[in-house]
């Protein structure tokens, strides 16, 4: 008995070959909402972003580095689109090593918090001095992804606005 293939598994095999092959070679960024990255119950992703954010609060370069995947993006999210600032901890980690010190970096909150499987969503404020004393802070979105592992995978910046 000869078996026969549906036609919708044949549609989709020639629509494969007929791509072209760099749009099969394109790195995938996101796991669509809705499609969770099989985090364990036992990983609880804003206990991983809280620690994340303490650890960049206290310029424990170590334990964010320990929070970051290996292959963490770090990605602008503006009106034109999603821009890749940085690929990779070694990238975030050497950036973070030149403005440790820096009285300029800020401090960070985050509030208004939500989650959807393995994405977690806050308001990010960051507070800093300048140099002649005036203080700054700004409100951002922020959604984080975090593994199974209970790594930062990704994160996404959306534009700030000043906070008063």
């Amino acid at each position: 008995m000869q078996k026969t293939w549906p036609k919708a598994c044949v549609a989709a095999a020639l629509l494969a070959l007929s791509a072209p092959a760099g749009a099969l070679a394109q790195p995938v960024i996101n796991t669509p909402f809705g499609q969770s990255d099989d985090t364990p119950a036992d990983i609880d992703p804003e206990t991983v972003v809280a620690e994340y954010t303490a650890a960049f609060n206290d310029r424990d370069v170590e334990l964010m580095e320990a929070l970051m995947h290996p292959g963490i993006q770090i990605m602008d999210v503006t009106a034109a689109g999603t821009e890749m600032v940085s690929e990779g901890y070694w990238a975030i980690v050497s950036h973070w090593l030149d403005h440790i010190e820096d009285p300029e970096t800020p401090t960070l909150a985050l509030s208004g918090w939500s989650r959807l499987d393995d994405y977690v969503t806050a308001i990010e404020t960051s507070r800093w001095t300048s140099p002649d004393g005036s203080a700054h802070g700004q409100k951002r979105l922020t959604v984080y992804q975090v593994t199974g592992d209970g790594t930062i995978r990704r994160i996404w910046y959306y534009p700030p606005v000043a906070d008063e």
